[in-house]
């Protein structure tokens, strides 16, 4: 599977479709985002189409955008369809994509 990094960026983040590049930080709604791998996750990353390939970087990017999302109460991270950090919202309400068991 992939993981998927959203940062909760008030400007890009806009709505559920709209996410934020971790790798270049450019807008991008998720249904034309594409999945690369990256060397750092050691994982395919869902990205804006115009990344085929990391360089340096981009990586480093990647990082930033990551602790961004754990950072910002709208982030979340998630790998393999279970999220390994909710947004504030969901950990309100307790919501899990995938069980634990």
């Amino acid at each position: 599977m992939a993981s998927v990094i959203y940062t909760g960026d008030d400007t890009k983040c806009i709505q559920l479709n709209y996410y934020e590049c971790p790798a270049c930080g450019d807008r991008f709604e998720i249904l034309d985002g594409t999945y690369v791998l990256s060397s750092t996750l050691d994982d395919h990353l869902l990205v804006c189409k115009k990344h085929t390939e990391f360089s340096a970087t981009d990586e480093i990017k990647i990082q930033e955008s990551l602790q961004k999302a754990l950072n910002h109460k709208r982030g979340r991270v998630q790998k393999d369809l279970k999220l390994l950090k909710r947004c504030e919202l969901l950990e309100k309400i307790g919501y899990q994509i995938k069980k634990d068991w």
